[in-house]
């Protein structure tokens, strides 16, 4: 204690009483200021940060997690209502591993590990059951890990196996999707959330999911089990890919040649979905092949009487020959690819020059417009960039029409000859007095300081010179007096019993 008052009063007392009051104000409220930051700070650093433990528990389960979570005294907080479990990062593992010892959670995102609790005489019907639980859980725990997805509840139907055909039905799934950014999230990734699921499911086909947020809305394009809205959306949406794809690539052309802004490109596409399959068959009848011939011969002999008792042998041989021909025929089959491009509409719009003119009345800005060579010439350039092809009957079309060129006039004053790059430089300028001016308060400060450093120097001087001087003054005076040794040397020769009492009192206290 005694150094800090020491340290009060040799700093702190001179350092605050050689400031005025605008300085003790500011000093006081920079204090005030630094203290709350650091009782802040500190507040945040000794409070725990808090992790979601479980989320998506029935109210019967996080009730039972919350009143181990007390046996365990460890606190915790609650959220959606009592469906999420949080409690401080540093004991969530710790925390999973005694409730898992007890058995806790049974419910929410539950996965294959409810296949770990073998039953003796579980019946088939309940092994189905929990089948079809553990795979809800797997899927959960797999849409629930995806970027703007706070938590996801699945829904399986799978239906029993039928005998005939047209009894069979088909799986059917749906998703409930608690979203963690107001925004919600991408159509790309509900349509990869519906062809995850029906991916995970035998015999579940994406367009039989459905996908809907926490509130009720409908996220998947589904259209009554018909493809004819899905494929509708998906044209126009390569239709406009396609459009954006060939403007960019004329602009890429005419902005380096007439500069940014100069030019306006708009293309529309025509593309072709039809989805057509052909089986060509070609009969080709003056080139005939054979098929298949069979060849058939027979043999006879026979033995003729003659005269004189002598015979001749005569022998007869037929040859049947049956050629099948079988007609040349080539068999196509074409599948057409869904997107190609039927036809084009482009349309271009340039600007021209605006070129100074001196005149009469000083200088003028005077617009001259593009010459037929020069548009021929940017034609040229942009059709064979953007792949125009005029057998396909595409339309290209462009013409020089003079953008609005907006300037703005006064009668008087500063905007009457407005220059932008003088603009640049006064507010250049202006920037550099303002630099200038916090300079010069920093070195005004800095030398405030030093010349109040100076002046307690100065005043310190003083001081001790000042003592000094009153010290040798009084010098003298006391070099005059007798010393004590004198003094009591004199007392002792004019009353020496008096002496003698004295130091015969001093022994005996000793």
């Amino acid at each position: 204690m005694d150094f800090i008052k020491e340290f009060i009063e040799r700093n702190f007392k001179p350092w605050w009483s050689s400031k005025d009051k605008n300085s003790k104000i500011l000093s006081v409220s920079v204090a005030i200021a630094g203290l709350v930051a650091l009782i802040v700070s500190l507040v945040f650093l000794i409070r725990p940060s808090y992790e979601t433990l479980y989320l998506g528990l029935e109210t019967e389960e996080a009730a039972q997690v919350v009143e181990k979570l007390a046996e365990y005294k460890i606190s915790y907080r609650l959220d959606n209502g009592g469906t999420t479990v949080q409690v401080p990062r540093k004991d969530i593992y710790d925390v999973r591993l005694k409730l898992a010892s007890e058995g806790l959670p049974r419910s929410g995102s539950l996965g294959y590990e409810i296949l770990d609790e073998s039953k003796l005489g579980m019946t088939e019907f309940l092994q189905k059951i929990n089948y079809r639980r553990a795979l809800e859980g797997e899927i959960s725990k797999s849409i629930s890990g995806i970027n703007g997805v706070k938590s996801a509840r699945v829904h399986i139907v799978i239906p029993e196996p039928r005998l005939f055909k047209e009894d069979k039905k088909e799986a059917t799934a749906s998703v409930i999707l608690t979203l963690s950014r107001a925004g919600g999230i991408s159509q790309s990734q509900v349509e990869g959330i519906i062809y995850l699921i029906a991916s995970s499911v035998e015999g579940l086909h994406p367009e039989n999911v459905t996908v809907l947020d926490s509130v009720g809305r409908l996220l998947s394009n589904k259209k009554q089990g018909s493809e004819l809205g899905q494929l509708t959306s998906y044209q126009l949406e390569l239709k406009k890919h396609v459009e954006e794809y060939l403007e960019d690539k004329a602009l890429s052309i005419l902005d380096p040649i007439m500069g940014p802004g100069k030019s306006v490109v708009k293309v529309s596409a025509q593309l072709n979905f039809e989805q057509v399959e052909q089986t060509i068959e070609n009969f080709d009848p003056d080139n005939p092949s054979v098929r298949s011939q069979e060849k058939i011969t027979e043999s006879s002999s026979e033995e003729n009487n003659a005269v004189n008792g002598k015979g001749t042998i005569v022998s007869n041989s037929t040859e049947n020959v049956v050629t099948n021909y079988e007609i040349n025929r080539t068999v196509q089959h074409i599948v057409n690819e869904v997107g190609n491009v039927d036809r084009l509409w482009v349309s271009i719009v340039v600007d021209g020059q605006m070129k100074e003119v001196e005149g009469e009345g000083g200088i003028s800005k005077e617009y001259i417009p593009r010459t037929q060579e020069e548009l021929d010439r940017l034609s040229g350039l942009v059709k064979g960039a953007i792949g125009f092809d005029s057998e396909r009957n595409d339309v290209f079309e462009i013409e020089n029409v003079e953008f609005l060129h907006q300037e703005y006039e006064y009668s008087d004053g500063f905007f009457s000859n407005f220059n932008f790059n003088k603009v640049l430089e006064i507010l250049f300028k202006v920037f550099l007095v303002i630099v200038g001016f916090i300079i010069l308060m920093k070195l005004k400060k800095v030398f405030k300081s030093q010349m109040e450093k100076r002046r307690a120097e100065a005043k310190k001087r003083a001081a001790d010179e000042e003592a000094e001087r009153k010290r040798q003054a009084l010098l003298p005076k006391f070099k005059n007096e007798p010393k004590l040794v004198d003094h009591m040397r004199n007392i002792a020769k004019d009353d020496p019993a008096e002496v003698a009492k004295v130091i015969k009192t001093m022994l005996s206290q000793d």
